[in-house]
């Protein structure tokens, strides 16, 4: 079965694999994804907005912050790649 994806700017990717239940780390802390392998090249991850709504991920680009829940619960705050709660 192939499966596609449309980029923002309109590009379709066809993919033919999918890893299930693997994890992303994030600031030191696995948190479980389900991947699709697409043809894009200086990407290594692009986590979609699914995924997103499901860990409660919040952006600030002002102070350059993430905010996240991990599997637990905890809520975790990422500012550059250091784990901040």
């Amino acid at each position: 079965m192939q499966l596609y994806e449309t980029s923002p700017l309109g590009t379709i990717y066809y993919a033919n694999l999918i890893f299930k239940d693997y994890t992303v780390n994030i600031g030191g802390k696995a948190l479980p994804v389900d991947l699709v392998q697409l043809e894009i090249q200086a990407w290594d991850v692009i986590l979609g907005t699914d995924w997103l709504a499901k860990h409660k991920v919040t952006l600030d680009c002002e102070k350059d912050l993430i905010t996240f829940s991990a599997p637990e619960g905890n809520e975790m705050e990422l500012k550059e790649n250091n784990l901040l709660t």
